[in-house]
């Protein structure tokens, strides 16, 4: 009975040793499976498999749709290379309002009135997306903001200094949605083309107008002036008037010296002569008219020559609102044609095209890149942590 008890506790403690050896020899392992494996295993391995995986079986593909315009103005400067080529096709380059073009189409209002036309966050959401590039994922916000960011990333827009032609790509899941994309794109940027014409000429023509407007008041109160002086004085020209008492007066003196003439004849002829005293009222009677047309001309404040200055100053008047009149519409049609030179034009070079093939993701190169990545960053922290372990004195 005690050999039978004592071989029991052998077999026990065999077993014992047995589970021991094997939890040591697990361990013995572990300790083996070193910090350059779970750094290979970590830093290269894994994320090159997410990356495989990931594009070449969720990542969805993406059509590209590309279009090429050219902002051209009527007084473009001159400019080199190939601009000079297309000026001699009557383009030139508006290099400021290209900008403005460009900055509109990569703006929120660009998204706002795209969103009016097409459903932009259905496009991006189309069936088959993957859930890592398709808008409004579960770590999205459905909000505008959200929105336009997301579509920033979808379009780019690259002007040539050299040329001026301004490239538009979209990027979307189904090729139609791209080319209507960059479509409603191109006619919001024509669509913003015209009003800026339109304020540039209304701007343009706005002080020409004012100012026409305000000749227009100065000829119409000279004018005013003028004809109420005429009705006040009952006669239409002043000048013609005063020429009419001057001719009056000089034949008064013709008349007057004919008649003096006579009386001095008729005193030396026969001074006892009765029609002496006849001939002398007939001399004063012209003298005293010839008084009263003088001071019809001049010498009161009812004179003619008094109201001839009167009248004289609004014809001065007239005429200066006259000459400034004219000027004024010299001046506006100068300001139209400077306003058609200024119009700028959105000249599509190149229409956008529906792709017959996606261009995006880029595969093979994506899951090539990352694994090259990740290798250098691999190899970069195994070479610092195993510097790091030789200057500790770690093995």
């Amino acid at each position: 009975m005690q050999i039978h008890n004592k071989k029991i506790e052998e077999l026990e403690w065999h077993g014992e040793n047995e589970r021991s050896f094997s939890f040591r020899a697990l361990a013995a392992r572990l300790t083996r499976l070193n910090y350059s494996s779970i750094l290979f295993l970590v830093i290269f391995a894994i994320p090159t498999v997410i990356s495989v995986l990931y594009y070449g079986i969720i990542a969805s593909d993406r059509y590209i749709s590309e279009s090429k315009f050219i902002v051209r103005g009527v007084n473009g400067g001159q400019i080199g290379g190939l601009s000079v080529l297309l000026r001699t096709f009557g383009i030139s380059r508006s290099n400021d309002d290209t900008f403005a073009i460009e900055e509109y189409i990569l703006s929120r209002d660009a998204l706002s009135d795209l969103s009016k036309v097409i459903d932009v966050p259905a496009v991006y959401r189309r069936e088959g997306a993957d859930f890592l590039t398709r808008y409004g994922t579960v770590f999205g916000e459905n909000t505008f903001e959200s929105l336009y960011s997301y579509f920033g990333d979808q379009i780019r827009v690259v002007r040539d200094v050299e040329t001026g032609i301004t490239t538009l790509t979209v990027s979307a899941y189904e090729a139609r949605d791209a080319k209507e994309i960059a479509e409603g794109l191109l006619k919001l940027g024509e669509a913003r083309v015209n009003e800026m014409n339109t304020r540039s000429r209304k701007d343009a023509l706005a002080s020409a107008i004012d100012s026409l407007q305000m000749a227009e008041s100065k000829v119409l109160a000279a004018q005013t002036e003028l004809t109420r002086f005429r009705n006040a004085e009952f006669t239409v020209d002043m000048k013609k008037s005063v020429s009419g008492n001057l001719e009056i007066i000089t034949e008064l003196h013709k008349d007057l010296a004919a008649q003096q003439v006579l009386l001095q004849q008729l005193e030396a002829s026969s001074p006892s002569n009765p029609g002496i005293h006849s001939q002398v009222q007939k001399v004063t009677a012209i003298e005293n008219q010839l008084a009263t047309e003088k001071a019809k001309i001049a010498g009161s404040d009812d004179a003619i020559a008094t109201k001839l200055g009167e009248y004289e100053g609004l014809l001065l008047r007239k005429g200066l609102a006259d000459s400034l009149y004219e000027t004024t519409i010299t001046s506006l049609d100068q300001a139209r044609d400077e306003a058609r030179r200024k119009q700028i034009y959105l000249e599509p070079i190149v229409r956008p095209n529906q792709p017959d093939r996606p261009m995006e993701p880029r595969r093979i190169r994506s899951i090539f890149t990352i694994a090259l990545l990740t290798f250098a960053s691999y190899l970069m922290i195994y070479l610092l942590v195993s510097g790091s372990r030789e200057h500790l004195n770690i093995h």
